[in-house]
């Protein structure tokens, strides 16, 4: 759950004004069809890693935007023309957490990361919680109400 908070605050209170900005490379890169799951349905991606270097260190992320990555072929080859492999990028990464880095940093789903990264995990809390208050709910109800005589 902590992890999922700290995800969460990466995504809701850091702003655009909160990275700092290095050049980097895009050394892979390709539209993959994301298959059909159970729960979901299939769609295209662009997946590509990029190198970047802050100071004397040199990283590597996959990451575009964040937010729902699973697109329309259309919009998978756009990513492709706009980021072919051996393009110089603009990589956008925290001060303090250059491993964390993207290409553009804005959310492009918040309610869905709203969904995913707080509400859902919240649900088997309040499940328990509901739980323990439930039985003493019950039997308060259940009492008869005494109207003390006079």
């Amino acid at each position: 759950m902590v992890l999922v908070l700290a995800g969460s605050y990466r995504v809701f209170f850091v702003t655009e004004n909160d990275y700092q900005q290095t050049e980097g490379t895009v050394i892979t890169g390709n539209v993959e069809r994301v298959p059909r799951t159970r729960y979901e349905s299939g769609g295209y991606a662009y997946r590509l890693t990029y190198s970047y270097q802050v100071g004397t260190e040199t990283y590597t992320s996959d990451i575009i935007h964040y937010g729902y990555t699973k697109v329309s072929y259309e919009r998978a080859s756009q990513y492709a023309e706009k980021y072919p492999v051996g393009t110089t990028v603009t990589v956008h990464y925290l001060p303090d957490s250059p491993h964390f880095a993207m290409l553009e940093p804005a959310v492009v789903d918040r309610v869905y990361h709203l969904l995913w990264c707080i509400v859902i995990p919240a649900i088997p809390g309040i499940a328990i919680i509901g739980l323990k208050i439930l039985p003493g709910i019950i039997a308060t109800l259940r009492e008869p109400i005494r109207i003390p005589r006079r």
